[in-house]
């Protein structure tokens, strides 16, 4: 948790005040032991270029995209007391500790994907979808520390003890081309349309491109299955290895070298390897979007993360949301409420703007316009140029609306 001591203002207005030189507060980390366990997450994802083409029931897309996702499971409250206050926090000294299954684990990488969807079913108003998409994957850093076994004791202001350590490490240098991988997402969808499916066929003369309306749409996917994999990896492992620090302050760690060189010098049965493989956050989406009444919607998720505590698979935050919405043709605006890690104690607030091709939003909306301490923050934002569309999408070749009107050509839709 991060809160702002001293501060007259919300988050938004110090943010504004620290602009111009005119901040009156400071940033404070704030213990919050009163749990077992704790665990961090940074997502980002930055979209390039996509192309989509349908023809007939079938979709194919093509995308580019970067991304970076690091984890931290497994922080026991002593330890993350040590990682706030510093090893010489005094109230934890001369007691022994066992932490286990701490993971912490990084990569970023750029991903060239591949989709394809079809509609296999319709029946009255039931249509049925499938899809997938296939990415290769260029890994550009990779660092994974993994601490199956820690057991330790912070003597005093000089002195630690570990009694037992297992696990294992690697970290790779930064480079275009440090690693490569492969990944794939699949998915199923039904919707339950206001109008007879029976015949219905994307992008059709008759609808201008527009999609079918639906009254219920349900979609369950497996999403970032695969992983990457880092040859030139600076790796080790160690079983029930000990080590003892006289001065642990003398200890100079310089970047990840010198966490090599300090696993190498100080743990009694390091082994020295090579190489680094991380899997991709993969994880079990349920979907679902109802319609209301006119124009208004609302929007459930489930992400349950599928990472096992054992192994090198980087991990996301589980989430449960519901979405109301009001949508129309121009304009958009959404209030999501999530629950991160199924902590019904802190619940979060968003807002999504949509003007035209413009996506502006937060999913954590209250601590940005109250005096609330934070504890998560995130902002997306999506500018959609669409280069290229058929006539049919452009309104030139458009006939009357019928259901199951099959008139149209393969209509080329870039997604931004």
């Amino acid at each position: 948790r991060v809160a702002l001591a001293g501060r007259p203002r919300t988050w938004l207005g110090e943010a504004g005040a620290l602009s111009q030189g005119r901040s009156e507060g400071d940033l404070e980390l704030v213990d919050l032991f009163g749990r077992d366990r704790y665990k961090a997450f940074s997502v980002s994802r930055v979209k390039g270029p996509s192309f989509a083409l349908s023809a007939g029931r079938t979709g194919i897309g093509a995308h580019l995209a970067a991304r970076n996702v690091t984890s931290v499971t497994g922080v026991d409250a002593p330890l993350a007391d040590f990682l706030l206050n510093g090893l010489d926090h005094r109230p934890r000294h001369g007691e022994r500790y066992r932490n286990e299954d701490l993971r912490v684990l990084s990569a970023s990488w750029t991903e060239f994907g591949i989709s394809a969807a079809r509609i296999v079913h319709t029946r009255g108003a039931h249509l049925f979808s499938v899809g997938g998409t296939a990415r290769y994957l260029t890994g550009h850093h990779g660092m994974a520390l993994v601490l199956n076994t820690l057991d330790y004791t912070v003597i005093d202001s000089m002195q630690a003890q570990v009694h037992e350590a297992s696990g294992h490490y690697a970290f790779v240098d930064p480079d275009m081309t440090a690693g490569s991988g492969w990944g794939l997402d699949l998915g199923v969808v039904y919707e339950h349309t206001l109008d007879d499916a029976e015949r219905f066929v994307p992008h059709r003369s008759g609808g201008g491109c527009e999609p079918m309306d639906h009254d219920l749409r349900i979609g369950v996917s497996l999403i970032d299955l695969g992983g990457l994999r880092f040859d030139r990896a600076t790796a080790g492992s160690f079983t029930g290895g000990t080590a003892y620090f006289p001065n642990y302050d003398a200890i100079d760690v310089n970047g990840l070298e010198g966490v090599d060189s300090l696993f190498r010098a100080s743990v009694s049965t390091f082994t020295a390897e090579s190489g680094l493989r991380i899997g991709l956050p993969t994880a079990l989406s349920v979907q679902a979007d109802k319609h209301i009444a006119n124009g208004l919607y609302v929007a459930g998720a489930w992400v349950q993360q599928l990472s096992a505590r054992s192994g090198d698979r980087l991990r996301r935050p589980n989430t449960l949301a519901v979405v109301p919405r009001y949508e129309r043709q121009r304009f958009a605006i959404a209030f999501p409420v999530l629950l991160r890690e199924y902590d019904i104690t802190r619940p979060a607030l968003g807002v999504m703007f949509r003007f035209n091709s413009i996506v502006v939003g937060t999913d954590h909306l209250l601590p940005l316009v109250t005096r609330r301490d934070l504890h998560a923050a995130d902002v997306y934002v999506r500018v959609k140029w669409t280069v290229f569309r058929g006539p049919y999408c452009r309104g030139k070749r458009n006939g009357p609306r019928t259901p199951g009107d099959q008139g149209a050509f393969p209509c080329a839709d870039p997604q931004g």
